[in-house]
């Protein structure tokens, strides 16, 4: 009498497992390539299981700082300010600004000219962020750099805001 009971809790699983497997597989047919704008639909749904890698937006976002890097210490900063940049650009850009004009002064409080080169590249990259990015809401709650054979190899965690 157990023996029906074990069959049919078996089938069951089996059916269960095949429409599991059938909607992977649809997934996998009707997935989009990614765009660089990833966000292109309302709401996160499907398509932010479709993301790139948060490490790997942020080095398309700093691919302009990487560029003017002369070697693999001016890179790992590129990185780190394009992290910066990145979370800050979630702000007003006064508020963004005037919370980095005030950590510069802290941190450069008698060279007026790396301040103001620092605010220059904040401008460009808050304006590139919303002009390319902007639909991408994850925010950097960590991140590490790490020196490969390869290069730099940049790792993120990130929340949705």
């Amino acid at each position: 009498m157990a023996r029906p009971k074990k069959q049919k809790v078996q089938k069951r699983r089996q059916k269960k497992k095949h429409k599991k497997s059938l909607r992977r597989k649809e997934i996998r047919r009707s997935s989009k390539p990614y765009q660089l704008d990833p966000f292109l639909e309302d709401g996160f749904g499907s398509s932010s299981a479709m993301l790139p890698k948060l490490s790997e937006t942020i080095i398309a976002y700093a691919e302009p700082m990487l560029n003017e890097a002369q070697d693999i210490n001016q890179e790992e900063k590129a990185l780190e300010m394009a992290v910066t940049f990145w979370n800050l650009s979630f702000d007003s850009e006064q508020n963004a600004l005037q919370l980095l004009k005030d950590h510069l002064e802290n941190l450069f409080p008698d060279d007026v000219e790396l301040r103001q080169e620092f605010l220059d590249i904040f401008h460009m990259m808050y304006h590139r962020k919303h002009e390319h990015f902007s639909r991408d809401r994850r925010f950097v709650l960590s991140k590490s750099i790490d020196e490969t054979p390869d290069g730099l190899y940049l790792q993120v965690s990130s929340t949705i805001i």
